[in-house]
């Protein structure tokens, strides 16, 4: 897979590859535990990180890797292929029938990807403003804290507090990334 790919993918290829994978490979109603994937997919779409084909030069480099690294391994386990010598995660979840570990193997799937992606989109990182790396570092830091407690990703739960807490455009502000400290800061000692 090469960045170029993965940076290249429309807002449309993208959502059409996690809807049509979750569809068929969902887990559950709907699009079952690709739910907040493709909330989280909407979120970064709105907010500008990754804008509209007409906006190619706009948004961020390293949120289209990092999601577009996602897309195409969806892509990927969809069309049945692997990459190494062993399947993708996404390969083995896509031939799970539904055991009572899907909501773990998702967040292994979804880690998997994203950790690949934040090798291949490393290079951009020096093109954010620093609040915007700070950001990226906390919600890398969300996803493991999600992946440790097998956070559920069958509903809406997860896109409605992604919408409400993370900001709505790109790059986030000095201001912003004050306010979501701040925010999860209470959310923290709150679940105490």
């Amino acid at each position: 897979m090469s960045c170029q790919n993965a940076l290249n993918l429309t807002p449309q290829e993208r959502h059409d590859i996690f809807i049509g994978f979750f569809s068929k490979f969902g887990h559950g109603e709907g699009y079952g535990y690709g739910q907040a994937l493709i909330d989280f997919l909407n979120w970064e779409i709105s907010s500008g990180r990754i804008p509209e084909r007409t906006d190619l030069k706009k948004g961020s480099n390293w949120w289209k890797v990092v999601n577009g690294t996602m897309a195409m391994d969806l892509a990927g386990a969809l069309a049945g292929e692997t990459t190494d010598s062993e399947a993708s995660p996404w390969v083995l979840w896509s031939k799970d029938t539904g055991s009572t570990d899907d909501q773990k193997q998702l967040w292994i799937a979804h880690n998997y990807s994203i950790e690949k992606g934040c090798q291949i989109a490393a290079g951009f990182l020096d093109h954010e403003t620093e609040e915007e790396r700070q950001f990226i570092k906390i919600v890398l830091k969300i996803l493991d804290k999600s992946q440790e407690m097998s956070e559920p990703t069958n509903s809406s739960k997860l896109g409605e507090i992604t919408s409400k807490v993370y900001p709505n455009n790109y790059p986030i502000s000095a201001i912003q990334l004050s306010e979501l400290k701040s925010n999860l800061t209470s959310l923290t000692k709150d679940s105490r």
